[in-house]
Formats: C-alpha cells, sequence, structure tokens
C-alpha cells in the first residue's frame, strides 16, 4: 500500500434542488482509497452511493467539498480534461453489465483500447490476457445472450480494467446475480486490486458478502458516512 491515497474525498457535500425543495444527497464524507485494495460502501437504496460514485468519477461536482485523484482536484479540470482522465485512469462496472449485444465478449473487451488507439498488436495481447486473468479465454466469441450473468459480468469486469485504469469504480456489480455468482465477482474484484495494484471502489446493499473481501467496508446512510 502506498502511503499516500489514489483518490480521497474531502468534506463532501451534494445537494439537489427539485421545484422548492432542496435533497442534500451527501453531506460531511470523508473518504480514502489506496491502490492495491478494495473499499466496499454498504448501505440501503437512497443512502447516496450512486452519488458519491459519480462524485469520484468526476461524472458530477460536489456542491462543496472537494475530490482528489492522483493528486488531481477534478473540480479543477475542464470537460475535457475530466472525459480523458476517465478514459485512462478509470474503469466502471455497473450492475446491468453494459455490454453491446452484437459484439462478442473479445470485442466488448478490446473496445476501449480501439477508442484509445492502442496498436493492433497490443489490443490483442491485452484483450487476451484480460480474458485469461477473468477465466473466460475460452468464452472470447461468445455474445452477451449466449453467457450466463456471471460470465457477462466477468466481461464486463475485464472491460473495465483492460486499459489499466488506477480506479476501478463498482455500483452494485452483483445485484443481478445469484449470492454464489456475487461472492465469485466479489473474489475477482478483490484479486484484480491485487494483482493489478489498482484501487476498487464498490458500492454494494450485500454487507454479508462485501465485508468477505473488502480491505476496509463503509456504511453510508442518509448521505453521510456512519462508520
Amino acid at each position: 500500500m502506498t502511503t499516500a491515497p489514489l483518490i480521497s474525498a474531502q468534506d463532501l457535500e451534494r445537494t439537489f434542488i427539485l421545484g422548492s425543495e432542496r435533497i442534500k444527497a451527501l453531506h460531511g464524507v470523508n473518504m480514502t482509497a489506496y491502490s492495491g485494495e478494495m473499499l466496499v460502501i454498504t448501505g440501503p437504496s437512497g443512502s447516496g452511493k450512486t452519488t458519491l460514485l459519480n462524485l469520484l468519477a468526476g461524472l458530477d461536482m460536489p456542491t462543496s467539498g472537494s475530490v482528489h485523484l492522483d493528486n488531481q482536484d477534478l473540480a479543477t479540470l475542464s470537460e475535457w480534461e475530466l472525459a480523458q482522465l476517465r478514459r485512462r485512469k478509470i474503469g466502471f462496472v455497473f450492475q446491468s453489465f453494459g455490454l453491446l449485444p452484437l459484439l462478442s465478449a473479445y470485442e466488448n473487451i478490446e473496445l476501449p483500447l480501439r477508442i484509445a488507439e492502442w496498436s493492433r498488436r497490443e489490443r490483442n495481447r491485452r484483450t487476451e490476457e484480460v480474458l485469461d486473468l477473468v477465466g473466460l479465454g475460452d468464452r472470447a466469441g461468445h455474445r452477451p445472450y449466449e453467457m450466463s450473468g456471471g460470465e457477462q459480468q466477468r466481461v464486463a469486469v475485464a472491460r473495465a480494467m483492460v486499459h489499466r485504469p488506477t480506479l476501478i469504480l463498482a455500483d452494485e456489480p452483483t445485484g443481478e446475480l445469484d449470492s454464489a455468482t456475487g461472492t465469485a465477482i466479489f473474489t475477482l474484484l478483490k484479486n484484480i486490486a491485487e494483482q493489478e495494484n489498482v484501487a476498487i471502489v464498490v458500492a454494494s446493499h450485500d454487507v454479508n458478502v462485501a465485508s468477505k473481501f473488502a480491505t476496509l467496508t463503509r456504511d453510508l446512510r442518509d448521505g453521510t458516512f456512519v462508520n
């Protein structure tokens, strides 16, 4: 573990205004996440987990407070700079997998490298590498509808890490999976954090499973951490 966190949030506040109503989604949130570790943020629906992930990714800006990634204050970056930061340094995993249905597992995983204009040789090498890492080397040619939910989420995890990000954000990655498959996905994420030296921040409602694999678990309730 490095002495400095890869990503940190200080005194985060996020308030949404709906008509005449002010809704405070987050308040007084402080957190850090380190390379090679997995931080799991637990809490019920509506507690602010997704809002927090959006702020960590620079997809939304806090009402007050700050987010630093690799010592960069996200609020100081332009929209173009934020897009480049996400493209280079952040991988995303979603509850609904988010795979392109007409592309094979290999093509779904390779796509971020095409966008980043990696050479064909490097794309092939890295895509095959991560397919093997997630245990899907023999499923490279299959399309999403030909795979189980667990296999689709493994493809999604591989896609999130293929461009060698420093941070992976996973929003309820086991929400549509049975408990055994969910455990397998958490095991995979933990292994990736350690093997690839990536900081992984997971939002999950499943406290029992998450706590078995997390380096640290934080519980978010009504927009603030209670532990």
